[in-house]
């Protein structure tokens, strides 16, 4: 089915208001220039997305949401909704894929994969996404996220289609879809069966008020009487029953009646009834986006209170507040040195050799005065471990007549020491982490370690200098909030952003004025302590 002028099919489209200037929260450019600074970030590029996705629905047209089972045919309803063969019509219009459809002077068909690669192809192969089933396919689709396929058409400067994946036993639909759209057409046929997953998001779609239309194929393969009794499905959600080839034939035919009888104008109505006027497209996308700055000012106030901008922060603040006596230390005999750093090694091999409870406690035992806070730790593993072999003891040798409140007080003292240890993990890890860093400190100490300073204080400004971009978003972010006072989410959301200190340039700025001034040398980095040594360790004895 080719695209040709039909003249009653262009009068139809130019009845469908459009806007092609989009809801302006900031300059395009402003916001565009927050999303490029923000995906160069590994922490904020799914933010990014998020922000990019925004932009996108900030143009002033429907986002329609299309679902259907595998036996709903929505290819043939969005080929003869466009009046040109886009999505594959085989195997009843099966597809797998999630798919946006959108206007563009400049005809294109890219595909977005999880890992943020993006790749390119043309029109006719969309296919090899949405019902091919060879083995290059599946292993694409595997990794796939959507296909977004931008064409030259009238209907789409005013409406923007969601299609969905077919389903056959379940639905499922991306939650940016549901979240992005703002009107639902639903394919139904006497195949629709109304099952859980089709409840759950019909009435999640309800709950959100979505204006939402089931579409009711009457092609005489797809008698609908049986959906029509399904009442209590539908509910007070507005019904259409068309006829898919009465469809095709009025758009082929160019008839007015024929558009008439085949509710195909009934369909235009309700796409131009789904419009948002205006103001209230306005406040859709203005809440939109104060919904992601909110998600972005949780996302960089947890960036700031964990490593490794923490770590980075915290080791060059450090570093500004110490005198310079303590840059400009004496070296001591190499022989300490290599003692202190075979310690060091030995000490971290110990650390990440550890497996079970027993290992763990061995260690602990070690460095019990360094460790004060392993000392209850100890005592509770002391009393399992004892539990544990009266209990294997006393099965081994029958001395129990009902060994079962033993196994049972194994048990509670088990629980007692997972219990502790659970809550005690980062206590505990800070203290080894000092232990190590101790070590650390008695070689800086040692040997002048103002140049074995420098190399671990030059990473971590680089590490800091990797925010920039994280900084600038949010300096431009401020600015577009600042100018949207009116809006009563605004004034909160300026103060929680506001409070996030990320003003991390003075300590940088002072580390290289102070770093001219040290003979660096090249010394070996120490390995860091890493946290899921302790969350991998078999706790649990064997009894």
């Amino acid at each position: 089915m080719e695209k040709n002028n039909h003249t009653q099919y262009e009068k139809r489209i130019q009845q469908i208001e459009c806007s092609e200037q989009p809801v302006l929260i900031g300059e395009k450019q402003q916001l565009q220039r927050i999303q490029f600074l923000l995906s160069k970030h590994m922490s904020t590029r799914i933010t990014a997305r998020k922000l990019r996705e925004l932009i996108a629905d900030s143009k002033d047209d429907l986002k329609l949401l299309v679902i259907g089972d595998v036996y709903a045919d929505k290819a043939t309803f969005i080929n003869t909704l466009l009046n040109r063969h886009v999505m594959p019509s085989e195997y009843h219009g099966v597809s797998y894929v999630h798919t946006i459809i959108h206007y563009g002077e400049e005809e294109s068909v890219t595909a977005h994969f999880l890992d943020g690669q993006v790749a390119q192809f043309s029109l006719g192969q969309v296919e090899l996404f949405a019902i091919s089933d060879t083995f290059s396919s599946q292993m694409m689709r595997s990794g796939l996220d959507y296909v977004d396929i931008v064409l030259k058409h009238d209907l789409l400067k005013a409406v923007t289609i969601f299609d969905t994946p077919s389903y056959q036993k379940s639905v499922f639909v991306k939650e940016s879809f549901l979240k992005r759209s703002q009107a639902v057409v639903w394919l139904a046929n006497h195949q629709f069966k109304g099952l859980p997953s089709e409840r759950a998001l019909l009435a999640r779609i309800g709950q959100e008020q979505k204006e939402m239309l089931f579409l009711l194929n009457e092609d005489p393969y797809n008698l609908s009487s049986e959906i029509l009794e399904k009442q209590d499905f539908f509910g007070a959600f507005k019904q259409l029953s068309v006829s898919f080839q009465a469809l095709q034939e009025a758009v082929e035919k160019d008839e007015h009646a024929l558009y008439q009888s085949s509710n195909f104008d009934q369909l235009f109505a309700y796409i131009q009834m789904c419009r948002l006027d205006n103001e209230a497209f306005s406040n859709l996308i203005h809440q939109r986006f104060f919904e992601w700055v909110d998600r972005f000012i949780l996302e960089i106030r947890s960036l700031v209170q964990r490593d490794p901008y923490l770590e980075a922060y915290s080791m060059l603040r450090e570093f500004m507040d110490e005198s310079d006596d303590a840059v400009y230390q004496s070296k001591e005999q190499e022989h300490k040195i290599h003692e202190l750093e075979k310690t060091f090694e030995q000490l971290k091999k110990e650390y990440h050799q550890l497996e079970t409870s027993y290992q763990l406690v061995e260690f602990l035992k070690a460095h019990t005065a360094e460790l004060p806070k392993s000392k209850k730790l100890i005592q509770l593993y002391t009393e399992y471990a004892s539990f544990v072999q009266q209990y294997k003891r006393g099965v081994s040798q029958q001395l129990f007549t009902d060994p079962e409140p033993k196994r049972e007080e194994v048990v509670r003292y088990e629980q007692q020491f997972i219990t502790y240890f659970k809550e005690q993990k980062s206590a505990l890890l800070h203290e080894i982490q000092q232990l190590f860093i101790e070590i650390e400190k008695q070689i800086l100490e040692i040997e002048n370690q103002s140049e074995y300073r420098v190399v671990r204080l030059e990473k971590a400004a680089k590490r800091l200098q990797a925010f920039d971009p994280i900084v600038q978003a949010k300096t431009e972010i401020t600015s577009i909030l600042e100018q949207k006072t009116m809006y009563e989410d605004v004034p909160h959301l300026l103060k929680r952003i506001k409070e996030i200190n990320m003003d991390y340039a003075p300590v940088i700025t002072y580390f290289e004025e102070k770093k001219k001034q040290l003979a660096v040398e090249d010394v070996q980095q120490k390995q860091a302590v890493y946290q899921d040594i302790l969350d991998e360790l078999l706790l649990e004895m064997t009894y």
